[in-house]
């Protein structure tokens, strides 16, 4: 059976990207795994602590990593019910800052990928340890670079 894989880098949600994946698995009857490839925030220090009001309104690390898995599971939740909505199967999982090794691994099965082509290596939340094009060169399985319709 035929695998499609979306991968996201960081929190972006790009809806050209759902909507490409989905329609080729519901054309070639496949399943959909969309992989969610986070990395860790920056903490960043503030350079004035006398001044408190405004300090004690900075999130601090924790809570934007709170906030990249809350949003990340809602992404989640939104990539199932539009899966459901065309009748295409889809299971998804979050990677934590994982290495390309883990990445690979995961997606060796693959028929196609699917990555969004405006895809910025510096994007918020995206992995650590290795950028998407270092990921694209190394993947053995044919790629699709979708790019936002215009």
């Amino acid at each position: 059976m035929k695998k499609g894989y979306i991968i996201f880098n960081g929190i972006r949600f790009p809806y050209y990207l759902v909507d490409h994946a989905i329609a080729w698995a519901e054309k070639n009857k496949a399943a959909l795994y969309a992989v969610f490839l986070k990395g860790g925030e920056e903490e960043e220090g503030y350079p004035f602590p006398s001044d408190l009001d405004a300090a004690e309104k900075l999130m601090n690390k924790e809570d934007a990593e709170k906030d990249d898995d809350a949003l990340i599971k809602d992404d989640m939740k939104l990539l199932h019910d539009m899966a459901k909505s065309k009748g295409v199967e889809l299971q998804a999982e979050e990677l934590n800052d994982p290495t390309i090794d883990e990445v690979l691994k995961k997606v060796k099965d693959a028929t196609v990928v699917f990555v969004d082509a405006n895809a910025d290596p510096d994007d918020i939340a995206a992995p650590t340890k290795f950028t998407l094009n270092e990921l694209l060169g190394k993947l053995g399985v044919p790629v699709e670079q979708i790019h936002e319709e215009e």
